[in-house]
C-alpha cells in the first residue's frame, strides 16, 4: 500500500524555510556591520571636527537619518528572523510527528518480514534508456530482477518477498541495486529510497533532520512519503 507523500508539503516547506532563514541572517549580520560602522564614522567626525567650522546643520540631519534607517532595517530583520522561527516551530512539530513512523528515506537496506512483501522507491533525474533493480540477500546474492520504470520521477515499487521462482523468501534485511544506462551505455546515477523506523528527529547543519532506527540522518525536505509502522 502506498504511503502518505511528503510532496509539496512539510517537506519542501521546510527547505524553503532553511533557504530563506539563511538570507535574512545574512542580511542582519551585514546591515549590524554597517550599522556598526556609520556608528564609529560618525563618533570619528564628531570628535574630530573642528570647533569653529562645525558640520552643517542640513548634513548632520541627513546622517542621523541615514543613521534611522540602518537602525529600523536592523529591526526589520530581527522581526523577520523571529517569524522564521515560529515557522521553524512548525516545521519541527510537523517532523516530530513522524516518529515511530516508517519514513521513505535514501538507503538502500529494506527489512522483510515473516508475511507480506516490501516497499522502496527510486528517483530519476532523467530518462533513461536502460534499467536494471536488483534485489540481492544478506550474502549479496541476486534473488530478484525487477522491470522498473524507465522515465523522470520517483517511482514506488512493491516486491512481493519472493524470488524469481516465485518461492517466499525467509524474512531477513535486503539490498535493492538500481542501475540505470544512458543510450552509449555509460551509467546513470539513480537514488534509492527504502523505509526506515523515525526515532529521533535532530538539528543537524541548521536543518531539521530525521533520524531512523538503523541510523539513517535526513533533511526533512529529502522524506519521500510517510507511513503508519508496521505497513508494507
Amino acid at each position: 500500500m502506498l504511503s502518505t507523500p511528503v510532496g509539496q508539503s512539510s517537506a519542501q516547506n521546510a527547505a524553503a524555510l532553511n533557504a530563506s532563514s539563511a538570507r535574512v541572517a545574512a542580511a542582519s549580520r551585514e546591515a549590524t556591520a554597517n550599522f556598526d560602522t556609520f556608528l564609529k564614522l560618525l563618533a570619528a567626525q564628531l570628535q574630530n571636527q573642528d570647533p569653529l567650522n562645525p558640520t552643517d546643520n542640513a548634513e548632520f540631519t541627513a546622517q542621523v537619518a541615514n543613521f534611522s534607517q540602518l537602525e529600523q532595517q536592523i529591526n526589520t530583520n530581527r522581526y523577520l528572523a523571529d517569524m522564521m522561527a515560529a515557522n521553524n516551530f512548525g516545521t519541527q512539530a510537523a517532523a516530530i510527528s513522524y516518529i515511530d513512523k516508517e519514513a521513505l528515506v535514501p538507503g538502500n537496506e529494506m527489512n522483510l518480514a515473516a508475511t507480506g512483501g516490501a516497499s522502496f522507491a527510486y528517483k530519476l533525474d532523467k530518462a533513461v534508456a536502460g534499467l536494471t533493480v536488483e534485489i540481492k540477500n544478506q550474502f549479496g546474492e541476486v534473488v530478484q530482477t525487477i522491470n522498473g520504470d524507465r522515465n523522470a520521477g520517483v517511482h514506488v515499487i512493491e516486491w512481493d518477498g519472493k524470488n524469481a521462482d516465485g518461492t517466499r523468501l525467509p524474512a531477513g534485511t535486503y539490498t535493492v541495486s538500481v542501475t540505470g544506462a544512458n543510450t552509449d551505455g555509460s551509467e546513470v546515477d539513480v537514488g534509492e529510497y527504502t523505509y526506515g523506523l523515525v526515532k529521533e528527529v535532530e538539528i543537524l547543519n541548521n536543518k531539521i533532520t530525521l533520524v531512523t532506527a538503523d541510523g539513517r540522518a535526513t533533511p526533512f525536505d529529502k522524506t519521500l512519503a510517510v507511513r503508519s509502522a508496521g505497513q508494507s
